[in-house]
C-alpha cells in the first residue's frame, strides 16, 4: 500500500497564490490590456491583474479572492461597452490543452451529443462492416499523406533529394487530395506522366527513378499512391461491451441530479453534463452493474460531487477494469478532499466499499479498490501514488496463453480479444524470418505485453516505458511466466535510448542514466551479431525525436514494426523521419522504408482504429537527386559561393590589363 498524506488547506494555499479568477463578457475586441485597466480604474473597481487578448470579446480578471470579486461585480456589471451593452460576469472555466494532431477526437470537436452513446461510440448506428470499410479508406489516406509529405518536406531542402524507393515501380493517383473523401480516380503509371511533361523534346522518357526525380514539377498536382501496401483491416472479434477499462465521470445530470456515466461533450461545447451510460455499447454490463450502485451510494453521500465549473466537491472519476479472462475487476475512484475533512472523507470511503465489495457484478467480483487523491484542475500525472483500500494490487488478464498483471494506472490495452490478433499480426511481421542470434527492442512497452508474446521467438527482450507501475507490472508478468530472456527499465524512451542504442555514447555517459539494467540491456543491443527488431507503440504524441534520431543510427536495428494509435496525426510525422534521406547532422545514420501496413480495429462504433506499418531498414541509394540539384542555394554555400564570385571577378581584372 501507498499512502499519502492530505493537506485539507491546498485549496486554499492554491488560490492565495494564483488569485481567484473571473470571465469578464461583452468587453469587445478591439479593448487591448491597457484600455481596460484604464476603464476599470474609472469605475473603482480594484482587480490584481487583467488578462486579454484582442482577438477575443472577454477578458480574464484575476481577483484577491472570491469576496473582493463579488465585492466588484456591481461595478463591473454598471460597466457598458460601445454597442450599449453592460459588462456580464461568468465562471472561469480552466480549458484543457488538447494536442493539435489530435483530429481523431471528434468527441471534442463538434456540438455536444445528447446521450452517453454518442459521446462514446459515434457510428453505434453504423453497420460493422460499413466501419470496416470507412477505416480502411481511412488509413490508406494516411499511407498517400506520408508519401506525399516525404516528398514536400525534401523538396524544401537545399539539396532537393528524395529518397529512390519513392518513384522506382509506383504508380500514381491523379488529381486527389490526401484529405479528399472521393476514392474515385485513375491510376496511371509514371511512365505516361512523364511524357506528358516531355511535350516538345521528341525524346520518349523511360519510367526511371532519375527521371521521375528529375520530374517533380508536377508533383505539387497529384498525390502519390500509398508509401507501401495497404492489407486488409482486420476486424475485433468483439464488438459489443469490449473494453476492459472505462472511467467513468462522477457529476450531473440534465437534472442537476448526481450521476455516473460519461460527459456529453467538453469544455469546447460548454457542457459538463453526465449521462448514465446504459444503453452504450462499449462498456460490458459489469461495470453498469457496478455504477449503478456506486451512483445510488453517493446520491446517499454527505459529501458533495465535483464540480467541474466551481472546482469544488470531492467526488471525481472511478476507473473499472474489467477481465472476462479471470472474471475479476478492479476500480480507481478518483478525490479531492480539499474542500472536506480529510476523517469525513475517509469514513464515507469506508462506507462504499463495505458495500461493494461482496457483490458479483455479471458474475465478474471485485478484487481491488484503490483511491486516488488528486486537487488538481486538468489529470493527474501517471505516476502520482494511488492508495489501495481493499483487496489486491493487481489484477490479471490472459492473452495468447501468458497471464499478465495489471496495475491501476499501468497502460493496458482496452480490447482484450482484439489484443490478441494485434499481437499475431506484430509477432509474424517482427520476427518472421529472421535469423537467430536476435535481440527484440520493446519502446513503450507498458506492461510487456508486446514483448512476452515474442519471448519465445527471440533470445532477449528489452522493454523501456516511462510509467514506473507498468514497468513493475511487466517484471511481475515475466517472473509469473517463466520468462528469465526479458529486461524492462523505466524511463522515458528518449532518455534512455541515447545511453545505449548509440555505438557512438561513450561508457561513461551511460553511467549517467538512471535505471536498473540499462548497462545490461546496451551490451546486448550492441553485441557484435545481435539482429536488433525494434518494436515501437507510443502514445498518441508519437515517438520523441530523440528515439527517431537513435533508432536511426543503431545499425543492429534493420527491422521495425510500428504500433500507431494515432495514425491521422504523430504517425505520419515519425514515418517521415525515419524514412527521409540520411544527413550527416540532422539526420544520420540509414533510413527505414515502409514495406507494408495493416489496421487492426480495437475500437468498434468509433472512428479509431490501430495502424500496424512494417519497416526495414533501406540499403539501396538513399537518394535520387533531380537535375542541378549540385547547386548550393544559401547557408555555407552562399559563402563559398560569394567568395568564388568575387576571386572570379579579380582574374577577369588581372586578365583585362594584361
Amino acid at each position: 500500500c501507498i499512502f499519502t498524506v492530505r493537506n485539507p488547506a491546498r485549496r486554499a494555499q492554491q488560490q492565495e497564490a494564483t488569485g481567484f479568477r473571473v470571465r469578464l463578457e461583452h468587453v469587445g475586441r478591439t479593448v487591448g490590456p491597457p484600455k481596460l485597466k484604464k476603464i476599470l480604474a474609472e469605475h473603482g473597481v480594484g482587480f490584481r491583474t487583467v488578462k486579454k487578448d484582442r482577438k477575443k470579446p472577454f477578458a480574464i480578471l484575476v481577483f484577491e479572492d472570491e469576496a473582493a470579486s463579488e465585492a466588484a461585480r456591481p461595478k463591473l456589471e454598471a460597466i457598458t461597452n460601445k454597442k450599449g451593452e453592460n459588462y456580464a460576469v461568468a465562471p472561469f472555466v480552466a480549458h484543457k490543452v488538447r494536442s493539435s494532431n489530435n483530429s481523431n477526437n471528434s468527441r471534442h470537436s463538434g456540438p455536444a451529443a445528447t446521450t452517453a452513446a454518442e459521446a462514446t461510440a459515434p457510428w453505434h448506428d453504423v453497420p460493422y462492416a460499413q466501419q470496416l470499410m470507412r477505416k480502411q479508406r481511412a488509413m490508406g489516406k494516411v499511407l498517400q499523406k506520408v508519401t506525399s509529405q516525404l516528398i514536400q518536406t525534401d523538396l524544401r531542402t537545399e539539396s532537393r533529394e528524395v529518397p529512390e524507393w519513392i518513384f522506382k515501380d509506383r504508380p500514381l493517383r491523379v488529381g486527389a487530395d490526401a484529405n479528399d473523401n472521393d476514392d474515385d480516380g485513375d491510376e496511371v503509371n509514371e511512365t505516361k506522366h512523364l511524357q506528358q511533361a516531355e511535350q516538345g523534346d521528341g525524346a520518349q522518357p523511360q519510367a526511371t527513378p532519375d527521371l521521375a526525380a528529375r520530374k517533380l514539377a508536377w508533383i505539387g498536382d497529384q498525390i502519390p499512391d500509398t508509401c507501401c501496401p495497404l492489407e486488409e483491416i482486420l476486424a475485433s472479434p468483439e464488438t459489443e461491451g469490449y473494453r476492459n477499462k472505462c472511467e467513468f465521470t462522477i457529476g450531473h445530470n440534465e437534472a442537476g441530479e448526481t450521476c455516473v456515466g460519461f460527459r456529453l461533450g467538453g469544455f469546447k461545447q460548454g457542457s459538463v453534463t453526465v449521462s448514465r451510460p446504459e444503453k452504450t455499447t462499449v462498456a460490458p454490463k459489469a461495470m453498469l452493474a457496478f455504477i449503478a450502485k456506486l451512483e445510488a451510494l453517493l446520491r446517499e453521500s454527505e459529501l458533495p460531487v465535483y464540480d467541474m465549473v466551481e472546482q469544488k466537491g470531492v467526488w471525481r472519476t472511478i476507473m473499472l477494469r474489467s477481465f472476462q479472462s479471470t472474471k475479476s475487476m478492479m476500480a480507481l475512484l478518483m478525490v479531492s478532499s480539499s474542500d472536506a475533512d480529510d476523517a469525513q472523507v475517509r469514513a464515507e470511503l469506508k462506507r462504499v466499499v463495505d458495500a461493494v465489495w461482496e457483490d458479483e457484478y455479471d458474475g465478474i467480483a471485485l478484487k481491488s479498490f484503490s483511491v486516488l487523491f488528486f486537487d488538481g484542475v486538468s489529470t493527474p500525472d501517471p505516476n502520482t501514488p494511488c492508495e489501495l483500500l481493499r483487496g489486491d494490487a493487481c489484477i490479471y488478464d490472459e492473452l495468447n496463453g501468458i497471464k499478465y498483471a495489471v496495475s491501476p494506472q499501468a497502460f493496458f490495452q482496452v480490447n482484450s480479444r482484439a489484443a490478441e490478433v494485434l499481437f499475431a499480426k506484430v509477432r509474424e511481421w517482427a520476427v518472421g524470418g529472421l535469423q537467430s542470434p536476435t535481440v527484440l527492442l520493446d519502446v513503450c512497452c507498458g506492461t510487456g505485453t508486446i514483448g512476452l508474446s515474442m519471448s519465445k521467438e527471440v533470445d532477449h527482450v528489452v522493454g523501456v516505458d516511462l510509467s514506473e507501475s507498468a514497468i513493475v507490472d511487466a517484471r511481475k508478468n515475466a517472473e509469473a511466466n517463466g520468462i528469465s530472456n526479458a529486461k524492462f527499465i523505466a524511463s522515458a524512451a528518449e532518455d534512455v535510448m541515447g545511453g545505449f542504442l548509440s555505438k557512438f555514447q561513450r561508457d561513461d555517459d551511460v553511467k549517467a542514466i538512471q535505471g536498473e539494467g540499462v548497462a545490461e540491456a546496451r551490451e546486448l543491443l550492441l553485441a557484435a551479431n545481435s539482429s536488433t527488431v525494434a518494436i515501437v507503440d507510443p502514445p498518441r504524441s508519437g515517438l520523441h525525436r530523440r528515439v527517431v534520431r537513435e533508432l536511426r543510427t543503431c545499425d543492429a536495428v534493420k527491422r521495425l514494426v510500428y504500433v500507431s494509435c494515432n495514425p491521422t496525426g504523430s504517425f505520419v510525422e515519425n514515418a517521415v523521419a525515419l524514412c527521409r534521406r540520411e544527413h550527416k547532422t540532422s539526420r544520420p545514420g540509414r533510413p527505414f522504408r515502409p514495406i507494408k501496413a495493416i489496421p487492426v480495429d480495437l475500437f468498434p462504433h468509433t472512428d479509431h482504429c490501430e495502424l500496424v506499418v512494417l519497416f526495414e531498414r533501406y540499403d539501396g541509394p538513399s537518394a535520387v537527386p533531380p537535375a542541378g540539384a549540385g547547386k548550393r542555394r544559401g547557408g555555407r554555400g552562399g559563402k563559398n559561393k560569394n567568395k568564388n564570385k568575387k576571386t572570379n571577378k579579380k582574374t577577369n581584372k588581372k586578365t583585362n590589363k594584361k
